[in-house]
């Protein structure tokens, strides 16, 4: 394996990674969205989600650069000519390294994910039984994690396929 395979392989785990991550910005629009409206606090409501939304959309496209093009990333990185042909000894090739990462993310993201879906659960479970209007936010709590576990679930369950997809362009 080259020194470039095996930065291409990093920048897109990091593509990866910034995708999962990205999902807790999700979570804050949402919230802001779900606030009720009032004309007054129209101007102020615009002001933190058109922010928020084009946060979400830089890291977005940040992640699909990453993920489906580390070699436009790792040509930027590696000037030496050198570096781009130097081998590199490892014990597994770069789809086993890809795949035991997608796992490790996604294993990961669901132990840190699991609890806050619990306790949101929970809470949002005893906000129902006593008519509390403030719900929503628990709600949005709920949908992310539930969200981040599901898409963590389908990064271990197909990460043969993900990586034979990544592996292939």
């Amino acid at each position: 394996m080259k020194k470039t395979n095996l930065l291409n392989l990093a920048i897109q785990i990091i593509g990866i990674v910034l995708f999962v991550y990205s999902l807790n910005s999700v979570k804050e629009l949402l919230l802001y969205i779900s606030l009720p409206i009032t004309s007054s606090d129209n101007i102020e409501k615009t002001s933190l989600v058109v922010p928020l939304l084009l946060t979400i959309t830089l890291q977005w496209l940040i992640a699909l650069l990453f993920a489906f093009k580390p070699h436009l990333i790792s040509n930027i990185l590696i000037k030496n000519k050198e570096h781009q042909t130097e081998k590199v000894s490892l014990l597994l090739d770069s789809k086993e390294l890809l795949k035991s990462a997608l796992v490790i993310i996604g294993t990961t993201v669901i132990l840190l994910s699991l609890p806050g879906l619990i306790l949101a659960t929970v809470k949002y479970i005893n906000l129902v039984q006593t008519s509390d209007p403030n719900k929503s936010f628990d709600l949005t709590n709920i949908a992310t994690n539930g969200l981040k576990i599901l898409l963590a679930s389908a990064l271990v369950y197909f990460s043969n396929q993900i990586t034979h997809y990544l592996g292939s362009k």
